[in-house]
């Protein structure tokens, strides 16, 4: 089956990112790579809808640094 995304370098980074002693389980990677997915989606309506109600043509980072605050606060558990 082809993979949409490499999982080997995702877990050895998560593993790293872990005090020592600790390891990430099987299906760990996977679960942190669709929430980022779900988030950048979100991310992406939360902008478009933000572009059309300012009227605005071309996104700054201003722009984008303001919607993803929102979106973050949604995204925290």
């Amino acid at each position: 089956m082809l993979s949409l995304y490499k999982r080997r370098p995702k877990a050895t980074t998560l593993n790293g990112l872990l005090p020592e002693g600790y390891t990430v389980e099987e299906n760990v990677d996977t679960l942190v790579f669709i929430d980022y997915l779900m988030f950048m989606e979100r991310l992406t309506e939360e902008t478009q809808q933000y572009a059309q109600r300012h009227g605005i043509q071309i996104l700054k980072k201003e722009h984008l640094d303001e919607v993803a605050k929102l979106v973050l606060q949604e995204f925290r558990g």
